[in-house]
């Protein structure tokens, strides 16, 4: 089967990752930590559309606010920084371009 492809916008709010999808308005999501954005997205996906995770194809575009350096978010920086799988680090890199490119979320 052919990959879905889904785009999320991410950002913080308070303790959690808010995930909304632009192009699907009635599909939206919540995540505790940075690291689970993809996989409560995917999830969110999967349970509203009936996708097997594995046919879900997903961008996030994160937007942060001044205060997003945490220490949650320097461990994860450190931690993929020796990530096997390039192509992981590239698609991290491109959200980190997203939001230099467009700014902060308001």
């Amino acid at each position: 089967m052919a990959k879905e492809f889904f785009h999320a916008i991410a950002y913080r709010d308070g303790k959690y990752w808010v995930i909304s999808f632009p192009d699907h308005q009635d599909l939206y999501t919540q995540a505790y930590t940075f690291k689970e954005v993809e996989l409560m997205a995917k999830d969110v996906i999967h349970c509203a559309r009936e996708i097997p995770i594995s046919d879900i194809e997903l961008a996030v575009t994160l937007y942060f606010d001044d205060n997003f350096e945490t220490e949650e978010m320097l461990e994860f920086k450190e931690s993929v920084k020796d990530f096997p799988n390039p192509s992981r680090w590239d698609y991290l890199w491109w959200g980190f371009t997203e939001f230099f490119r467009y700014g902060k979320h308001s």
